[in-house]
C-alpha cells in the first residue's frame, strides 16, 4: 500500500474542506448557534436564578389587600416572572407574545370571593387572557392563582373586619333562606356560627398567628431533587444541547462524505484512479481518514467555543 498516495489524497480533501466556506459554516457555526440557543432554552449553566420563568402579568382593578397579596405571592414563585400591568396593557402584551397569559382581577374581587367563600353566591368572574400557543404555561398559571387566592382570601375571610362582614352577611343569608333555597341550611348555618366564634376569639398560635390567620394551603409540601447521571454534579443545559449538536453535525459530515463518493462515480472519478498508481482500498481509505479529521476539527472547535463561552465540563 502506498502511504505517499493516500496522504496526498487526504491533503487534498482537507485543502478542500479548507476553502469551502459553505462547509466551515454549516460544520462549526451552525451547531454552536443551536446549541446556544437549546441550551438557554433548557436552562443553561444552572448559574442564572431565573431559568425557564414563566411571563405573565397581573391587572389589579380591585386594589383591595387581597388582589396585592395576592399579586405579591405570584410574584415570588419561581415559576413566573409577573409584571402588574393596567388592562389595555395586559392584552397588549399577551397579544404580541411578550407574556403568556394575563390574569385579571375585577373590582370588588375581594368582598364578593370572601362572602362567596361561605355561600358559594355571587362569585367574582377572573379573566385570564392567554397565549394560545401556550396552553401548558395557561394551565400552570391558572394552579398557581387558585393556590395564592385560596390562601388570602380564606386569610382575609378569618381575620379582620373584612372577615366578620363576610360571615355576618352569609348568617344573614342562610337565616333569611328556606329549606328549598338552602337544603343544608341547619349544617351551613352551624358552620357559619363555628367560624365566626373562631374568627372573634382570634385563637393565637405559638408564632402569634392562628392558621386560620395565615390562610388555607395545600396541606403538604412537595420537595424535588435534580437527577443528574453523575453524582452532585448540577444539570447543565449547555452541555446536553452541545453534545447532541456535535454528535448531530458530525454526523452530516459523513452522509456528506458519502454523498461526495457517489458523485466522484457517477463524475467517472473512479474511472480515472484506474490510471494512477492508487487501488480503490486506498481511496476509501483516504476518504475515510479525511472525514475523520474533518469531523475531529469540527469536534474541537465547537467544544472549545462551548468551554470558553458557556463553560461546559465533562463530569462523567
Amino acid at each position: 500500500m502506498s502511504l505517499s498516495a493516500v496522504r496526498a489524497l487526504v491533503r487534498n480533501d482537507l485543502r478542500i474542506y479548507r476553502t469551502d466556506r459553505r462547509a466551515l459554516l454549516i460544520g462549526i457555526l451552525v451547531p454552536i448557534l443551536v446549541a446556544a440557543f437549546f441550551g438557554y432554552v433548557f436552562g443553561g449553566n444552572g448559574s442564572s436564578a431565573d431559568p425557564g420563568k414563566i411571563p405573565i402579568a397581573v391587572v389589579d382593578e380591585d386594589h383591595s389587600e387581597v388582589s396585592r397579596d395576592i399579586a405579591t405571592d405570584l410574584g415570588k414563585d419561581p415559576l413566573l416572572a409577573v409584571r402588574v400591568l393596567s388592562r389595555t396593557q395586559a392584552q397588549a402584551q399577551v397579544r404580541a407574545g411578550k407574556v403568556q397569559a394575563a390574569a385579571i382581577l375585577p373590582k370588588g374581587f375581594a368582598d364578593s370571593a370572601t362572602k362567596a367563600l361561605f355561600t358559594s353566591r355571587d362569585k367574582p368572574q377572573v379573566r385570564l387572557l392567554v397565549d394560545p400557543s401556550q396552553p401548558t404555561s395557561a394551565r400552570i398559571v391558572q394552579g398557581l392563582f387558585a393556590q395564592y387566592g385560596m390562601q388570602e382570601i380564606s386569610k382575609a375571610a378569618f381575620s379582620g373586619t373584612a372577615g366578620q362582614t363576610a360571615l355576618s352577611s352569609g348568617l344573614d343569608w342562610v337565616n333569611r333562606a328556606t329549606a328549598e333555597q338552602v337544603p343544608d341550611r341547619n349544617e351551613l348555618k352551624a358552620l357559619l356560627d363555628a367560624a365566626q366564634t373562631l374568627t372573634t376569639r382570634n385563637a393565637k398560635s405559638a408564632d402569634g398567628k392562628s392558621a386560620l390567620q395565615r390562610g388555607l394551603s395545600i396541606p403538604y409540601d412537595v420537595a424535588s431533587t435534580a437527577m443528574t447521571s453523575a453524582q452532585s454534579v448540577p444539570y447543565n443545559g449547555y452541555a446536553h444541547s452541545f453534545a447532541g449538536m456535535t454528535i448531530q453535525f458530525i454526523l452530516f459530515t459523513g452522509i456528506d462524505a458519502g454523498v461526495l463518493l457517489l458523485l466522484a462515480r457517477d463524475r467517472g472519478v473512479w474511472q480515472r484512479l484506474r490510471t494512477a498508481p492508487i487501488s480503490k482500498a486506498q481511496f476509501l481509505l483516504a476518504k475515510a481518514l479525511a472525514t475523520t479529521l474533518i469531523g475531529m476539527f469540527q469536534f474541537i472547535v465547537v467544544y472549545a467555543v462551548a468551554f470558553m463561552v458557556f463553560h461546559v465540563r465533562i463530569e462523567g
